[in-house]
């Protein structure tokens, strides 16, 4: 009977936590910038309409996703080549006929550049990102600002800057725990499991065109590819088969530098050939500045 169920489940699963959907690799975020502390306010929309299946098909349709969120982050840059940044969401998820309104994960990030360069403008390290599960979470409801679960995502960074052109790329192994109080939209309705999401390998890459000192266009490039999910539905964990997310994210953002410490950003990205997730269309802006 669990192998059964499961059946549905491989089809029936998404995590759609409101600080997932945040981030794709921005302009300067792989630069050793000037030492000092800045701060970033990201003010974004998502939106997404079915969940698909391992063929992309729709398995679920009109499940009305929303996300609005404004994201908060600080980042300090010291003198001797590391980096840390602190990410705060906060905002309202809607799914499923369901919402929530609350905090995010909040996520806790640090760096260091093995390669800083900047004669060449050339910049690699390796990095660390840290999901806490202390955003807003109800296991009786399908729509929740946090995930319930810890998140680590050892990743490396690399950016080369080459007059006009800036490229920048990250890959990361996304490595997450188990959910045990998760409540999975199913063809035989609700159910309440335990859940053990599939580990990620991620790409993202961002190439960027200065057409004057102040204007930057910019187009991004994410890949994700993930493990089958596990579910415990009371005789241990059980994969379900061909569960893995597959997803490409394509999109475009155009950046004004008002000064060295300023600049903002405006940004559209859109999930193409989604397997096992929510293709989902997002628009954010970026307000970055220099604190001290």
């Amino acid at each position: 009977m669990a192998k059964h169920i499961v059946r549905f489940l491989a089809v029936a699963c998404v995590c759609v936590g409101g600080a997932s959907a945040a981030f794709a690799l921005e302009p300067f975020d792989n630069w050793d910038n000037p030492p000092g502390v800045y701060g970033a306010v990201y003010p974004l929309h998502v939106n997404g309409q079915e969940l698909t299946d391992k063929d992309g098909n729709a398995a679920i349709p009109n499940i009305d996703m929303h996300v609005t969120e404004t994201v908060l982050r600080a980042l300090y840059y010291n003198t001797h080549h590391w980096i840390g940044t602190a990410v705060l969401p906060v905002g309202r998820m809607d799914f499923l006929n369901q919402h929530q309104e609350g905090l995010g994960d909040p996520t806790f990030a640090g760096g260091y550049f093995l390669i800083d360069n900047k004669e060449k403008n050339l910049y690699f390290g390796p990095g660390l990102k840290v999901d806490a599960p202390w955003g807003k979470y109800d296991k009786s409801s399908f729509a929740n600002m946090g995930n319930n679960y810890w998140r680590y995502r050892p990743m490396l960074c690399f950016a080369k800057f080459a007059v006009p052109v800036d490229f920048e790329a990250s890959v990361l192994y996304d490595i997450k725990e188990v959910n045990k109080e998760k409540l999975i939209p199913t063809h035989m309705g609700p159910m309440d499991v335990k859940y053990d999401p599939g580990d990620l390998i991620e790409f993202e890459t961002y190439t960027g065109m200065f057409l004057s000192k102040q204007w930057l266009i910019g187009a991004h490039v994410n890949y994700m590819s993930g493990k089958d999910d596990k579910y415990d539905i009371g005789g241990g964990f059980n994969p379900a088969p061909g569960s893995g997310v597959r997803d490409w994210q394509l999109g475009g953002s155009v950046t004004f530098l008002e000064s060295p410490n300023f600049h903002t950003v405006l940004e559209v990205m859109q999930d193409v050939h989604a397997r096992n997730t929510v293709p989902a269309t997002l628009i954010m802006a970026k307000i970055a500045f220099k604190l001290y």
